[in-house]
């Protein structure tokens, strides 16, 4: 306890090892021994009925002022922390906090509870508690502004233990109704003479007692410690990796199909795309106008990757923010469980937009209707759906909230889609670009697959406008003067019995235009298949870059280093 700026929430933040940023000195001890891997899980059952919540188990916490109270909500809190099955500590900063009195009481009375039922010993920080409040709590330590300590032990029946020993150097006498927190804060706040109350305490008997006690446990728990019977507890979280993945996965899972919203707008964003791009290029023919409309209808799939992206990543920040602020501090569960959890739980509706989109999009377009080829476009197509929220993942994996992501999202985008061989066909690519860029995309894999299935063994029929025109010689027939040629190169001769005038196609087949795009059927399954690789590389990154930009404490790091350099250098 202590007045504003004294530093309680920061002791409270740094005994937890919930500490994130600056540099810590010291010796941190418990029960004589150094902190455990698991001592964030060990702080922090039966809790549902421990914490009297019985009829709200199955409710939704809900947003401020719906949902929810304010002392409910603290309980749940409360709860999570618990879940973490603490054995040794449990932390809370101010609980009572916005609550009124009668909620306040209920909140320390269950803390009380824990600790004298369940064996677990409760550590909070607390602003000017009621007198009823101040007496539910066993010791105080308390804190002045600037962090120094004036006293640390026992309260006493209503106070009276801590106002004795304020009375007893050089305080006011209290007043018999007095509250002992508000007198206590008060006091603090003067030094009753020449000396402040931190330099009185450090002098007391009190406080050598205090040092003679924790050196006398020290002494007693490293002797048990030390026998041989005992084993070191080395894990860092409660519950195996594939327990911890089962579980949030579940819960992710659970929150999703409670937004409706979210599913639903990611069916409609599939569905209008399929239909926009089914309906402006519905049963698209077979010039060469409309071959180049039939390419940039399928290409139109990689427009549902921004859209998807834009779904995403809310989600995963919102389930970012939950998981850094309150359940990795306790180390409820790994962040490896949680972006496993957010790759899994997006797969079903991966496929279920696939199902939306395919068959809009490829039967109104009057694409192939063979079992192969719409089959290879189909599972092509699932995986695309898969891969889209992995690239949102990884972006909003690095990135610090969804401002940031809108800057990094359109070069995505213009990139990806850009250098696809589509907009500028690949023999048109700078050459810096053609080297090395166009083949790193994972969208040219995709579009080569498509494209490639949608234009096989397509026959071409040029509108009277596409025609190339050329008279052969006298005598000859079109046939007889260009007919050698035209088998070795693209298109065909229209006529080939004319004598007067030939008309000439640029292209006999689909993969004829294929190959000005750098495209192959023949490849197609190789397509497929590096494409899919670029799937496992996408959830690789977004482990990666999680690691790299959210839990690897650069400031640490390179203070670290700078320190070693330092010493080497002395």
């Amino acid at each position: 306890m202590g007045p504003s700026g004294a530093g309680k929430t920061t002791l409270l933040d740094t005994l937890s090892q919930r500490k994130r940023v600056g540099t810590v000195d010291g010796e941190f001890l418990l029960d004589g021994k150094n902190l455990a891997i698991d001592f964030s899980r060990s702080t922090g059952f039966r809790i549902i009925t421990l914490l009297e919540l019985e009829p709200l188990a199955d409710a939704l916490i809900g947003e401020p002022g719906v949902g929810l109270t304010v002392e409910e909500r603290k309980r749940v809190t409360i709860g999570v922390e618990l879940a973490a099955k603490p054995e040794a500590l449990l932390f809370l900063d101010e609980p009572t906090s916005g609550l009124d009195s009668t909620g306040a009481l209920s909140i320390v009375r269950f803390l009380k509870k824990l600790a004298d039922e369940e064996g677990l010993a409760v550590l909070c920080t607390i602003h000017q508690p009621s007198a009823i409040l101040f007496e539910d709590f066993d010791d105080v330590l308390l804190l002045t502004t600037g962090g120094e300590e004036v006293y640390f032990g026992p309260i006493g029946d209503n106070g009276s233990t801590i106002i004795e020993y304020f009375e007893r150097n050089g305080a006011r006498k209290a007043a018999g109704d007095a509250n002992p927190a508000e007198y206590i804060l008060e006091t603090i706040r003067r030094a009753p003479g020449t000396r402040s109350w931190a330099e009185i305490w450090e002098d007391s008997t009190e406080a050598k007692a205090v040092v003679d006690e924790i050196e006398s446990i020290n002494g007693s728990r490293r002797a048990i410690l030390n026998s041989e019977h005992h084993q070191d507890r080395t894990l860092e979280y409660a519950m195996s990796l594939s327990a911890q993945t089962l579980e949030v996965t579940k819960r992710v899972w659970l929150n999703y199909w409670r937004d409706a919203s979210y599913g639903y707008s990611k069916m409609f964003s599939n569905l209008s795309m399929a239909l926009l791009c089914g309906v402006l290029f519905i049963n698209s023919g077979t010039t060469i106008q409309e071959l180049q409309s039939r390419t940039f209808g399928v290409y139109a799939i990689v427009h549902v990757s921004q859209m998807i992206l834009t779904g995403v990543q809310p989600k995963f920040l919102e389930f970012r923010t939950l998981y850094e602020t309150r359940e990795r501090n306790s180390r409820i569960y790994s962040s490896t469980a949680f972006i496993t959890a957010m790759i899994l739980v997006e797969i079903p509706y991966a496929v279920l937009g696939s199902l939306v989109f395919f068959f809009p999009w490829w039967y109104m377009e009057g694409l192939p209707r063979s079992s192969g080829s719409a089959g290879y476009a189909f599972f092509l197509v699932v995986l695309y759906e898969i891969w889209m929220p992995h690239v949102a993942m990884w972006i909003a994996a690095m990135c610090k909230d969804m401002t940031v992501m809108s800057v990094v999202n359109p070069f995505v985008f213009v990139v990806s889609n850009g250098f696809a061989g589509i907009f500028v066909q690949y023999a048109q690519l700078p050459e810096f670009y053609r080297r090395w860029l166009f083949w790193v995309n994972p969208q040219t894999w995709l579009v080569k697959g498509l494209v490639s299935t949608a234009l096989h063994d397509l026959r071409i029929h040029c509108a009277r406008d596409e025609w190339v025109t050329f008279r052969p010689p006298g005598g000859q027939t079109c046939g007889e003067y260009a007919g050698g040629w035209v088998e070795h190169a693209f298109g065909r001769i229209e006529n080939l019995a004319a004598r007067e005038e030939c008309r000439y196609c640029r292209y006999k087949v689909g993969d004829e235009f294929l190959e000005t795009l750098g495209m192959k059927y023949s490849t197609h399954w190789r397509d497929l298949g590096i494409f899919s690789a670029y799937i496992f590389s996408n959830i690789f990154l977004v482990y990666v870059l999680y690691y790299l930009f959210r839990e690897v404490r650069w400031r640490r790091v390179f203070a670290g280093v700078w320190n070693k350099n330092n010493n080497k250098q002395d």
